[in-house]
């Protein structure tokens, strides 16, 4: 039996090209934190249909309060007395705090909404729907970090000429590049 996907793309694909938007990306980050702990699809599966429900969002693994503990996904709510509960999504168990300690970390959260608004992929690296339509960017300056390594590649692999050339740090640099190089594909400029 083929198992279908866990959540639907929030585009249409064309052909044999996909595309999926920034909340589905961190949703795919989200379930793959999951299962290296532990939880099995079957879990997630149910956990996301029931947390649509609760969050009322199309989003649910893009939301600030989730864990991973022992197999299940937990989910952090404020209550109407300003308290916070910390239940097991499919099993509808209430948990003591103790159980926080699966918090996914390299995602930062919007602070009205609770949705993720911006990704730490990797050192110096984030990935903001906000910033160059979602590519991966140095972190704080917004250049992306394909621009940076072509650069880099195009001249000798001189960090500081191109740092120079792009107002950013030669640190930056190398941190595109070693994103590109482990992410990326490597192209002459």
């Amino acid at each position: 039996m083929i198992e279908r996907p866990v959540f639907a793309s929030d585009y249409a694909g064309m052909g044999m090209q996909k595309a999926i938007s920034f909340l589905n990306l961190v949703e795919i980050l989200v379930v793959g934190q999951f299962r290296s702990k532990g939880v099995s699809l079957q879990e997630i599966r149910r956990a996301y249909v029931l947390l649509r429900e609760d969050l009322k969002t199309n989003h649910p693994f893009s939301h600030k309060n989730l864990y991973a503990h022992s197999g299940k996904v937990f989910a952090r709510v404020a209550e109407e007395n300003n308290s916070t509960t910390l239940y097991a999504v499919v099993q509808r168990q209430e948990f003591s705090e103790e159980v926080m300690r699966g918090h996914l970390q390299p995602i930062d959260y919007n602070r009205a909404s609770l949705q993720a608004e911006r990704w730490h992929i990797a050192q110096g690296v984030i990935i903001d729907p906000c910033i160059s339509f979602g590519s991966p960017v140095v972190e704080g300056k917004g250049t992306t970090t394909l621009v940076l390594a072509k650069e880099y590649w195009a001249n000798d692999e001189n960090a500081g000429l191109v740092a120079n050339l792009y107002d950013v740090r030669p640190d930056d640099v190398q941190n595109a590049v070693d994103f590109e190089s482990r992410f990326g594909r490597r192209r002459a400029a």
